[in-house]
């Protein structure tokens, strides 16, 4: 049993990169991983890749996709939404 069994966690650029390598290691400890990113596909490629995730095609940063990453966390129970400030 990993230590983050019964745990879930949001990577966003979860396809690719530090946020693949960070989704994979959240899974492998156990925790259920919500990955985002802007291509379908790379991000399709990677769930199937790592296994226990959701993926969720949108650009986090563009202020009206917002609405849909808060959607996400709004299905794990405790979940905080950090926004940074405009820039």
């Amino acid at each position: 049993m990993g230590q983050l069994e019964g745990k879930t966690a949001v990577v966003t650029g979860g396809s690719s990169g530090i946020g693949l390598a960070a989704a994979e290691r959240l899974v492998a400890e156990g925790a259920h991983v919500f990955i985002t990113g802007r291509n379908r596909d790379a991000l399709d490629a990677a769930a199937k890749n790592i296994g226990s995730v959701t993926a969720v095609a949108d650009d986090i940063a563009a202020a009206q996709t917002i609405g849909s990453a808060t959607a996400v966390t709004d299905d794990i129970p405790a979940a905080k939404t950090i926004r940074s400030p405009p820039r």
